[in-house]
């Protein structure tokens, strides 16, 4: 990306990684606990690898993907108080990514987005 001079990244990572951890509700954390660590490190490690780059780089943590037709109505933020198990339709996360192309509100900006 450097020798081509890019400089925006925004990547979808996975809801728990990093310090969304903390923002799991209980049943998928154990989900995730059981079945996903070892992904979920390596994820994190990426991450780690992004952050520290010199990109504008956006991470977006959708919470659990659903398909279906984009409904417009979700929420984005650092942070989101989340119960059960939280969706989103691919439509709404595809509909969010595009948009951060040209919006610098999240640049090297973690962020959730579920409905």
């Amino acid at each position: 990306m450097k020798a081509e001079g890019l400089r925006r990244l925004i990547f979808t990572s996975a809801f728990g990684v990093g310090e969304t951890r903390r923002d799991v509700p209980l049943v998928p954390r154990l989900f995730i606990r059981l079945l996903l660590q070892d992904v979920y490190r390596d994820k994190a490690a990426g991450e780690a690898q992004l952050i520290d780059s010199e990109l504008d780089w956006t991470l977006v943590y959708p919470s659990g993907l659903v398909d279906g037709a984009a409904t417009g109505r979700y929420r984005v933020g650092e942070r989101l108080p989340l119960r059960g198990f939280p969706r989103i339709a691919r439509a709404d996360v595809a509909t969010f990514l595009l948009a951060q192309i040209d919006d610098t509100t999240y640049v090297r900006r973690r962020v959730l987005i579920s409905s």
